[in-house]
């Protein structure tokens, strides 16, 4: 009886962490600053070499506000921009707070947060260009 109770117990641990690994590969880390981190969902993220456009999903997690953004992102690599088109407001304990409706798009700035995303999802998405062209 106790070896059952073991097996079972390790086998229920084993699931337990396979499953852990999982959803924690899912969120990359791409940067840090003292008021937010940001992950992008390796999971879904889409490029479209003839448009040169890579489509993710960005989770923007800023605690100092007790809020987490969940945010359908753009980044064209032809005109070096990055549009924020739709997403989601949670708080820290994942409870929604309000839908993100109103696209904006801002140019990738050199030496910028914004510029270190557009590298980082570049390299993950498996574009083989330059960040330049």
């Amino acid at each position: 009886m106790k070896k059952i109770l073991m097996l079972t117990i390790l086998f229920i641990l084993i699931i337990f962490s396979v499953c852990n690994a999982k959803d924690s590969d899912r969120w990359y880390w791409l940067t840090s600053t003292d008021t937010q981190t940001t992950f992008v969902d390796s999971y879904r993220i889409n490029y479209n070499e003839q448009y040169d456009v890579i489509e993710c999903f960005l989770r923007i997690e800023i605690p100092s506000e007790n809020r987490i953004e969940l945010i359908r992102t753009f980044f064209n690599y032809r005109n070096n921009t990055c549009t924020f088109y739709e997403g989601y407001v949670y708080d820290m304990n994942e409870n929604l707070i309000d839908k993100i409706d109103n696209p904006t798009t801002n140019y990738i700035m050199p030496d910028t947060v914004g510029e270190e995303w557009a590298v980082y999802i570049s390299y993950l998405a498996g574009r083989t260009k330059s960040i330049d062209n």
